[in-house]
């Protein structure tokens, strides 16, 4: 008698089924190692891992111990001269190559009669829109003060065209500005100079000068697709889990043959973790001594922070992982961000998902549907293209001890090199904040470029981002760019976008927006050898 092969086979799809589900989404450790055998000597030859030559170039971004003495004696105003200080000489070798060599910068108080000038100083923008506190407090209530700081935190921009730009020079002379000067591309805490004549208080502005960029160092070219993995925004809490389970789809993706040991590393951009209480029940606690004033928030007691790197570990166990810190990270809000405790990606003994997140009423809300993979990307080539269904794994019996990887806690902002390709960026902030700061729906690769052009990566700090006034052991800003990225990148963003800038002289930037995790499912891919970037989106999303 014949049997179709279908008939067969299918008293054992139940036990091969559930052989699937276990492989695939609880990625294991083995105790033998990953080996291969020499025909003549029979000898146990252990296969390479690849050397991805990592350099965390973030030193700049540590806070010293000899720096936290000085953060209740330094004032802002030492940290803005220092800044001017930092950026004169770049503002004058950009004047000179506009105005010639003979040009020499002045202050305020050296400007004779109606002569054209160069002063350099920091902008300082007059906005109706930005809170004044002290006077906030004298003239209203509690309760009216928490609602337009509210209001504020909700609007998009507090920008409006009534705006006025001054300038503070050296000496703290100010003057308003006028004439060919755009109120909604500067900010405060720029460092510029302006050229032309003062007539009393207003300067009339004929040409905005902004420092010469960093050096550029030439990009090295790679034989091979190596690729680097930004995520971020993910913000797990117990309300659904579905977006930690989600994290086995893109193990799954991650283990096929073209990424396999070709990931040099995975960036978790801010945000992983909701560490404050948004519930009903704590809204009228006290306020947490680092979060924004006005703000209600209470710490989270259900431990999502663990359960965030603990299931990061879990699905990218051959993987090294970077961890940046965000606004609702158990992290101070002030920039720059110091890395994660390391007590956070200690093993813990943790509920299992099904303890974890037990409550049935929570189901509704986290139901899930299959959907045709996505894969959006820039470049003409198929840079995304994959079989999902192609789980080439190591032996195809698990990872082998010797090609595990370890989570780094890094700072935010957050600098590296890879196969000395340098990339620079952070969870957000700096973006966001200077949103808040000018023209309305203005594209973020379009603030990511002017940030760039400032040559800082927080010229909104200390006004209006809050940062810790510190410097470095040579005098200059921590803060400013002291190299051109070849990929700058930024998190928690609306959405994903990619462009490739070419800054002058071939200084070409890869500009990348890295969407926030819970709003779009996705994580974006950067090949090394190309810059291309694509975004995979999770094909199991919640309705």
């Amino acid at each position: 008698m014949v049997h179709k092969i279908e008939d067969l086979v299918k008293p054992f799809h139940g036990d091969l089924n559930s052989i699937k589900e276990n492989v695939l989404t609880q990625p294991f450790v083995i105790n033998k190692e990953n080996i291969s055998f020499d025909d003549d000597e029979k000898a146990i030859h252990h296969k390479p891992v690849m050397d991805f030559h990592y350099q965390n170039c973030s030193d700049k971004y540590i806070i010293e111990d000899m720096d936290k003495p000085n953060f209740f004696n330094r004032q802002y105003f030492y940290y803005y001269r220092l800044r001017v200080e930092h950026f004169t000489p770049r503002i004058v070798e950009n004047a000179k190559a506009m105005f010639g060599d003979s040009i020499e910068a002045v202050t305020l108080g050296d400007i004779r009669g109606d002569k054209k000038s160069l002063v350099i100083g920091c902008i300082l923008k007059r906005m109706q829109n930005r809170m004044a506190v002290l006077k906030d407090f004298d003239k209203q209530n509690k309760e009216e003060l928490e609602v337009r700081l509210h209001r504020e935190d909700e609007m998009e921009t507090l920008a409006l065209e009534t705006d006025f730009l001054e300038l503070e020079d050296y000496h703290k002379q100010k003057v308003i500005l006028k004439g060919n000067v755009d109120p909604y591309k500067f900010v405060t805490g720029l460092v510029v100079g302006i050229y032309g004549t003062q007539t009393e208080n207003y300067f009339d502005v004929e040409k905005m000068v902004l420092p010469a960029l960093p050096p550029y160092i030439e990009r090295p070219l790679l034989g091979k697709d190596l690729y680097v993995v930004i995520a971020s925004g993910f913000n797990v809490n117990n309300e659904c889990p579905s977006i930690l389970r989600e994290l086995n789809y893109f193990s799954d993706i991650f283990c096929s043959e073209k990424y396999y040991n070709n990931i040099a590393r995975i960036i978790f951009a801010g945000n992983n973790a909701i560490t404050f209480c948004q519930k009903p029940c704590c809204q009228n606690t006290s306020v947490n001594n680092v979060m924004p004033i006005g703000l209600t928030l209470d710490a989270d007691k259900t431990g999502s922070a663990l359960a965030a790197s603990s299931h990061f570990r879990r699905y990218f166990p051959h993987i090294n992982l970077d961890m940046m810190p965000g606004e609702t990270d158990p992290c101070s809000l002030m920039l720059p961000q110091q890395p994660l405790n390391n007590a956070l990606f200690e093993d813990h003994d943790l509920p299992l998902d099904n303890e974890e997140f037990e409550d049935e009423v929570k189901k509704d809300n986290c139901e899930t549907k299959i959907e045709i993979f996505e894969v959006n990307t820039e470049s003409e080539t198929k840079a995304g293209d994959f079989d999902a269904s192609d789980y080439w794994r190591t032996g195809s019996s698990g990872i082998c001890p010797g090609n595990q990887r370890v989570i780094n806690p890094v700072t935010n902002p957050y600098c590296f090199k890879i196969m000395g390709i340098e990339f620079h960026g952070t969870s957000g902030q700096n973006v966001n904040s200077f949103r808040k700061l000018t023209k309305k729906r203005t594209p973020t690769l379009e603030i990511m470029r002017d940030i760039i052009e400032t040559g800082h990566m927080i010229p909104t700090a200390p006004d209006f981002t809050d940062c810790f006034p510190y410097n470095r052991q040579d005098g200059k800003d921590p803060l400013a760019l002291d190299q051109l990225p070849h990929v700058f990148f930024a998190g928690n963003q609306k959405e994903f976008a990619s462009q490739m800038v070419d800054f002058g002289n071939n200084q070409k930037v890869r500009l990348v927006s890295i969407p926030k995790y819970e709003d779009t499912h996705s994580m974006v891919v950067i090949n090394l050898r190309t810059l291309q970037t694509s975004q995979i989106v999770c094909k199991h999303r919640p309705v």
